[in-house]
């Protein structure tokens, strides 16, 4: 633990180390005789591990672990039953062996099998569940698997 003691009443730079592995600091002020304390700019900047895997849970249970490049993962969808909110959490796990808080997506799965889509009558775009365009203008599902977002609404194709 670090203690800095300033005196001035000018404004003075600080820089403190942390020790690896700290998750949360403190700026205190301590003094009897000081009725206030100023501070500016202050910045903070995690050194942070380098991507190694995603792991893939259904249900709390780890389903898969794929690459930290992959963007992608289909799930055997005649292993599931249908259901509606199905939970499917995706957490980072780092070369230190650390994992991140869980990002949860709810899915709904069916038995229907849509070949054609349209909202309004109009093609929509297609994503992935990270953001990337798949499809511009799309009226057909043809050739796409897995689990995709178009018009705000989660699609999975088998």
């Amino acid at each position: 633990m670090r203690h800095e003691s300033l005196s001035t009443t000018e404004w003075q730079e600080v820089t403190v180390d942390l020790p690896e592995g700290t998750k949360y600091f403190a700026i205190r002020h301590t003094s009897p005789d000081i009725w206030g304390m100023m501070l500016d700019d202050i910045t903070y900047q995690g050194m942070g591990a380098d991507l190694a895997s995603y792991n893939v849970y259904f249900q709390g249970n780890l389903i898969a672990t794929v690459a930290g490049d992959a963007t992608t993962y289909l799930v055997d969808m005649d292993k599931l039953e249908n259901g509606e909110n199905l939970p499917f959490d995706l957490t980072a796990v780092y070369a230190d062996g650390s994992e991140s808080l869980p990002a949860t997506v709810y899915v709904t799965i069916t038995t229907q099998d849509i070949r054609q889509i349209a909202v309004d009558g109009q093609p929509v775009d297609i994503y992935t569940l990270d953001g990337r365009l798949v499809r511009s203008q799309a009226t057909t599902l043809e050739g796409l698997r897995g689990v995709y977002v178009a018009n705000g609404q989660k699609l999975m194709v088998k």
